[in-house]
């Protein structure tokens, strides 16, 4: 698919093997499965513990945690990947944000659907997205760090798209 076509190149090209990646918000762990599958060792993570006992079923090293309240993940020096799952903290995104900025990741990639990057044409999607309660608001204070890349895609749902984000605190 797009999406594992560009999340391989993010990841070869912003991240080093021996660097650890954690997938926040894994769920069942494809995509986890997916980036171990590439060579990197991978951490999934999900506040869900049914979620994290498929991760452990499919054998991935797995762990709870809440990116609304986050807490007890060392994240000093490791990979973070999002891939939609901060679309689900609608406007509570800034406990996780201000977790990694405190944190110091080595580097983080997001691929999400940013509200304020949807182009004029996407009125419907924009208003799907209002009405889903997603991700807003991060975009505008993100970019107040140093950017590595950023490119908005117009892949997705019909509803919505992605934008590809890799930034360090």
């Amino acid at each position: 698919t797009h999406l594992k076509k560009r999340l391989t190149f993010l990841l070869s090209k912003f991240v080093s093997k021996n660097i650890l990646v954690i997938e926040c918000g894994a769920g069942s762990g494809h995509m986890s499965k997916f980036i171990n599958k590439l060579g990197y060792n991978v951490l999934s993570v999900d506040h869900s513990l049914w979620s994290i006992k498929i991760c452990k079923f499919v054998g991935l090293s797995s762990q709870l945690f809440d990116m609304k309240i986050p807490q007890n993940l060392n994240i000093k020096n490791k990979a973070i990947v999002t891939l939609g799952s901060m679309e689900q903290l609608g406007t509570q995104w800034e406990p996780f944000y201000n977790f990694l900025c405190e944190q110091h990741p080595y580097l983080v990639i997001h691929m999400e659907p940013f509200f304020e990057c949807y182009r004029p044409q996407d009125q419907r999607i924009k208003k799907y997205h209002l009405r889903q309660n997603y991700l807003r608001g991060y975009f505008p204070v993100i970019s107040k760090n140093k950017i590595l890349h950023f490119q908005h895609s117009t892949v997705g749902h019909k509803l919505h798209s992605y934008s590809e984000l890799v930034w360090k605190p």
